[in-house]
């Protein structure tokens, strides 16, 4: 997807069809997508029962990346649900990180 992103490979074929599963992908995650991730009930992402953690470590990282390239296009996401600015996706990951502190407490 970097090199997509990047301009370094044509956003067309494969390559367009990888962006727009990523895009589909981070759209689940943050609530927007036409089929969003599940929940727990405080929140966390919830992929698997076993190892969830790496799951949503793993979404919150694409994620992150996605809102610094969307910022420094000055775009946004368009969603099945809306469009997402950067500034939404780094909410989202917020609310990701502090779910998974409360389970390192606990």
């Amino acid at each position: 997807m970097q090199l997509v992103l990047e301009g370094k490979v044509k956003n067309s074929g494969k390559w367009a069809e990888y962006k727009r599963h990523a895009e589909e992908f981070i759209c689940a995650c943050i609530q927007k997508g036409s089929n969003n991730v599940n929940r727990t009930p405080g929140g966390l992402l919830w992929f698997l029962p076993w190892n969830n953690v790496q799951y949503v470590a793993t979404a919150t990282l694409a994620t992150t990346v996605y809102s610094v390239y969307l910022e420094a296009k000055h775009a946004s996401l368009n969603c099945p649900a809306g469009s997402a600015t950067p500034s939404d996706l780094i909410a989202s990951i917020k609310s990701q990180v502090s779910q998974q502190s409360v389970l390192f407490y606990i």
